[in-house]
């Protein structure tokens, strides 16, 4: 997963940095296939601004956003939001196959054929 850290208008310090690598990578762990990860952090008067955008192989994005007084407590709370979004996805996909898979086996069943008793000719 290819993550990427955009800080706007504010410094980045590296424990920043580390601290947003950490939990964006995380999110790994319930969905392998996150392809990409962005992460945007920003701050405006007194708030802080944490957005995560997941895009999925199958073309999805996946949005996390939160806006807290702390940075790391709008990470955290845009983190957890994006991980529900992954889990809610992922089951949608396990869903969909369970679903095809059982549409599968029904069709592949042996046809069972049915003989019509045979006439006794009369004598």
């Amino acid at each position: 997963m290819k993550v990427s850290i955009t800080h706007r208008h504010m410094p980045m310090t590296d424990l920043m940095r580390q601290y947003a690598e950490e939990r964006a990578t995380r999110l790994e762990k319930y969905f392998d296939r996150v392809l990409k990860l962005e992460v945007i952090l920003s701050h405006e008067k007194e708030r802080h601004i944490a957005e995560l955008i997941a895009t999925t192989a199958h073309g999805e994005k996946l949005v996390g956003h939160a806006v807290k007084d702390d940075m790391c407590a709008a990470l955290d709370i845009a983190t957890d939001k994006l991980e529900r979004q992954i889990v809610k996805t992922k089951e949608k996909l396990r869903g969909a196959r369970a679903k095809r898979a059982r549409g599968r086996t029904k069709g592949t069943e042996a046809p069972v054929i049915v003989e019509a008793p045979e006439e006794v000719p009369e004598a």
